[in-house]
């Protein structure tokens, strides 16, 4: 009865090389005996001597050797088969062992970048949290914190501030972490508040000290701004100027994380309102592509040029479209006084490594 095709191929196949080796090498070894069994003959029978016995004893020699050479080049190939096989073993063993570390680590990947969106969003919204204390708790620790932080990551600027009430015309909080230095106990932090004015109006600085209440702060505030011959209700409101720190801070946050519609081009010194910002690199606008740089402004060389008998600079750019005139003197006005203070270039950079 035949046998399927499809039988045959899945049957072993027999090692023909090895039998047709063992086969060959009888019948050379054969002839080679009888070769030099023949020259043996003629020598007893030509008493040694004859063309004949060197002839087949020379050929059997050779043909032994064939035999020799034959059985040498099977176990060559045997030996060469094996060593192949296992090459290919070991081959496959490896590639599938690569093969699922290739898989394994394409799933850590993946998981990486889970596990980076999640810790992202974790750091975020820890962040987001931090500044809705200053409002709601109007704490030092909050407040110290959350410029601290800012500080660090240069979403601010050495000369940060925030307006003080909800007129621009009004008094600017500067704030501050500094560090009281006392031999007996080797330095207090504080928080420094500085009062400012775009006109000539001046209120003395006051500090913050850690764990205490802000109701004394603002008290002290107060009696210095009165000692200015102000009146403190028409140029500060507290609740005002710690909802704008804490609008100020998530601005510059967001700005660094790219989810503002164009990123500042500076750290932020001041957000002046919900449409413009003050930053080391000029007057920014937060909706459109208006911008007046830094470098537009005229130096501080200029102005004290005029001090001495010279012309003062005029410098009135006009408003973007769709920019209140009056307001965009004002914001102009703020910037100019800000930069005669921080000229390009004398703002203050941390380093990079501090902790």
């Amino acid at each position: 009865m035949p046998v399927p095709s499809e039988v045959m191929a899945d049957m072993p196949a027999p090692r023909l090389e090895n039998a047709i080796h063992w086969r060959a090498f009888g019948i050379v070894a054969a002839i080679g005996l009888l070769m030099i069994g023949a020259a043996l003959g003629f020598s007893i029978d030509c008493d040694w001597t004859g063309i004949w016995i060197d002839f087949f004893l020379t050929v059997g020699t050779a043909v032994l050797l064939g035999a020799l050479g034959i059985v040498g080049s099977g176990v060559l190939v045997t030996t060469v088969e094996r060593e192949v096989k296992r090459g290919i073993e070991e081959t496959e063993t490896q590639t599938a062992a690569l093969e699922k570390r290739i898989e394994s680590q394409g799933r850590r990947i993946d998981t990486l970048a889970d596990e980076v969106l999640r810790d992202r969003a974790g750091r975020h919204e820890a962040e987001d949290e931090a500044l809705a204390a200053i409002a709601n708790d109007m704490s030092y620790e909050a407040v110290s914190s959350a410029l601290r932080e800012a500080d660090l990551r240069r979403a601010i600027s050495d000369a940060f501030r925030v307006p003080a009430s909800g007129d621009l015309n009004g008094m600017h909080m500067h704030l501050k972490n500094l560090v009281r230095m006392d031999r007996a106990v080797g330095g207090t932090p504080f928080l420094s508040l500085t009062p400012w004015f775009a006109d000539a109006r001046n209120v003395q600085t006051e500090g913050w000290n850690e764990g205490e209440d802000v109701r004394q702060v603002i008290a002290r505030l107060d009696r210095k701004i009165e000692s200015a011959n102000l009146t403190p209700s028409a140029v500060w409101d507290p609740s005002v100027m710690f909802t704008n720190l804490r609008d100020s801070l998530e601005l510059a946050n967001r700005a660094l994380r790219g989810e503002l519609p164009r990123r500042l081009r500076g750290p932020l010194i001041e957000r002046l309102n919900g449409e413009w910002v003050l930053t080391e690199e000029g007057l920014e606008s937060l909706t459109t592509d208006a911008f007046l740089s830094i470098n537009d402004f005229p130096s501080r060389v200029a102005y004290l040029a005029a001090y001495s008998g010279g012309d003062r600079p005029e410098f009135s750019p006009p408003p973007p479209p769709g920019v209140d005139a009056d307001t965009w003197g004002i914001l102009v006005e703020i910037a100019r006084v800000t930069y005669m203070a921080h000229p390009r270039g004398s703002f203050h950079r941390p380093a990079a490594t501090r902790l």
